[in-house]
Order: structure tokens, then sequence, then C-alpha cells
């Protein structure tokens, strides 16, 4: 994607089965199938007008995102967002986004930070019109593009093996800090504005430190599926 250029957030489906998933990931982001939800094959196949095939693939690619978990001989769940949940997935992202941010903050120029700041609006404005979906996709998007400018492959890759679970997350954090992605990505972005790389390492530090401040998830041993 072009710095500077704003592109359509919603995923293209090259296929049934990604029309499908696309389509389930958009409605567990959004919480139209909230956590513990069950996700019956035959029921998503008639709604949809497609045969189970592309159903079970696209089911298939949603346990390996992270977003639904398939008991054998009881059914597919959308997972529950759990502290645990949370936990791990913070760690891992902490991580890979201080590697990204090492490697791709010397190669920011103008029209990258002008990109950012026009996402974080975008994202302010989906929030505003209830479009949590969008909202949460241009929050991603701004994390990202330090992966996409860091020149690694394998930490882009890294990112986008995980970065389904961080939505989710997301989509639970988002209402309890601070609304406007603007104000909570600030330091982030006047950091970058001076090519101050050591004071945007401590403000992407405090960001994902406090991401989910306000929010509180329950653990393993209070969930259930049935």
């Amino acid at each position: 994607m072009v710095a500077g250029q704003i592109m359509s957030n919603a995923p293209v489906a090259r296929s049934t089965s990604e029309m499908v998933c696309n389509t389930l990931r958009q409605r567990i982001i959004s919480h139209e199938l909230p956590g513990g939800s069950r996700m019956v094959e035959a029921k998503v196949a008639k709604e949809m007008n497609v045969s189970i095939t592309p159903v079970r693939e696209a089911i298939s690619r949603l346990a390996n995102e992270g977003l639904v978990v398939v008991f054998p001989y009881k059914g597919t769940y959308v997972i529950h967002v759990t502290e645990e949940y949370v936990d791990d997935v913070d760690d891992l992202r902490r991580n890979l986004e201080l590697m990204a941010a090492e490697r791709g903050f010397s190669k920011l120029t103008d029209d990258d930070v002008a990109y950012l700041e026009q996402l974080c609006i975008e994202s302010d404005m989906a929030f505003n019109r209830g479009d949590l979906f969008s909202a949460v996709r241009y929050d991603m998007m701004f994390h990202q593009h330090m992966f996409e400018i860091s020149g690694s492959a394998l930490l882009l890759e890294m990112w986008k093996m995980i970065c389904y679970r961080i939505e989710n997350i997301i989509s639970y954090t988002k209402g309890h800090v601070k609304p406007a992605l603007v104000s909570r990505h600030g330091a982030m972005l006047n950091a970058m504005r001076s090519r101050d790389q050591e004071a945007y390492m401590e403000a992407l530090k405090q960001h994902l430190h406090s991401h989910r401040q306000g929010t509180m998830f329950p653990s393993e041993a209070d969930v259930q599926y049935e």
C-alpha cells in the first residue's frame, strides 16, 4: 500500500471459502457473534447459500487465526477472549512491534507519517459512527505499517500470524480507553514527526502497556462452551 493513500480496509475474497471466512471474521470482530457462540456448519452454509465444503475450509482458517475453537464431536465455537488469551498475545505482540520499530523507524518518510495520521482519523470516524470492525481494522493498519517498512519479511509474516487475535482483543478494549485514536497515538505520532526514535520506542511501550486499561477479561476457568 502506498503511504498517504487509504485503500479499502475490507479483505478481498478470491474464493467462496474466503468470502465465508471474511464474513464470519467480521461478525466475530464486530461482536455479532460473541465469544461462546456456536457455529453450525449447515446453518452457515444455508444462510450464505454455499455448500458445506467452503464453510469447513473457512472454519479451519478461523481456527488457525485463533478466532474459533473446534471441539471434536461437540462443535465449533467463537473463542472467548480470556485473560490468558490476552496475556499470550500481548507478550508476543510487544516483542514483535518493538523489533519492527527498531528496524523500520529510520525509514519513515513524511508521506508515511501523513498516512498514519490519516489512519487514526479514519479509525476515529468509523468508531464514532458505530462501525467497530472498520475502526479496529484501521487501528491495525496503523500498527502494521511499521512492519511493512521494516524490510523484514519474517517479522511481517509473524505479525500477520497473530493480527486477527490482536483485532479480536482490540474490539473489546477500544471502548474502554481514550476513544480518540489520534489522542492515544499522539506521543507516537509526535515522535515520528520529529524523527525521535528513542521517544517513539518509549511511547510505543507505554501504548502497548496501557491499551487494555479498564477492560476486564474472564479467566479460562470461568468460561464455558456449550
